[in-house]
């Protein structure tokens, strides 16, 4: 028994007071980023040294983190906070998901309540210290709950990264939003959203996911699969037959 017992005796990376929300990464079983091909969406063209020169391609359509786990990648073009980036026109992008989160009727989740796919993460700045997210506060990333153990704890997050593209990981993988961009630590909260807006989980545009699927078997009972869990199936069996070609329709 140590004084670090409430986060697996692992205190820096394990800062959730309660120790509940989510296990640490383990590199043996966990996965790591792992950003879709096909799924970026640019808005600038760089040079070697990383600076912005022209704008890219089809930068109208870019959408990023927060477009993706809260405006079904739609964007907010409304949200005074996207009014600048709106003007360049890109009205796909969402800068800040705190209205969204106020708007959609999100309930944060207490730190001792099982996850469930579909319900929200964000990474933000705990700029009071008191352990959950208040409104306000800097909001650094947003993804959805992709897949969670029998105990409840988040396995694997699905989220937009910006203007590179979507990723399926564990919500404490390496490098993962684990900081802002100068260096403090971001804390994670949880969110769900009313059954009603359950059809925004995710972008129906986007193959990597979709809307819930319901089908009836013989037995009359229903079996519900997101979209990012049916890739999910298909990737892994994708990865040990690489000469099979699949398309969604």
């Amino acid at each position: 028994m140590t004084p670090y017992a409430y986060g697996d005796n692992n205190p820096i990376d394990r800062f959730d007071p309660d120790g509940q929300k989510d296990k640490p990464f383990n590199s043996k079983t966990d996965k790591q980023i792992s950003i879709q091909p096909g799924t970026a969406t640019p808005i600038y063209i760089y040079n070697s040294q990383g600076n912005p020169i022209a704008l890219a391609p089809g930068y109208q359509n870019a959408y990023n983190c927060h477009s993706y786990a809260w405006d079904n990648s739609q964007g907010d073009p409304i949200d005074p906070a996207n009014a600048g980036i709106v003007a360049m026109g890109v009205p796909r992008w969402d800068n800040d998901p705190s209205n969204n989160i106020i708007e959609q009727g999100a309930q944060q989740l207490s730190s001792d309540e099982a996850n469930q796919v579909g319900d929200r993460v964000i990474y933000y700045i705990d700029a009071n210290g008191n352990g959950q997210y208040d409104e306000g506060e800097t909001i650094e990333h947003s993804a959805i709950v992709n897949s969670v153990d029998q105990e409840g704890y988040t396995t694997t997050v699905i989220g937009k990264m910006g203007q590179n593209g979507i990723s399926v990981n564990h919500p404490n993988a390496p490098d993962y939003y684990t900081t802002d961009e100068y260096g403090n630590l971001t804390k994670r909260a949880y969110f769900r959203l009313p059954n009603k807006n359950k059809k925004n989980t995710t972008d129906n545009n986007n193959p990597f996911t979709g809307n819930n699927t319901t089908s009836n078997n013989s037995n009359g009972s229903n079996n519900n699969m997101s979209w990012s869990q049916a890739i999910a199936i298909i990737n892994s069996w994708l990865a040990q037959n690489p000469n099979i070609i699949v398309t969604v329709q």
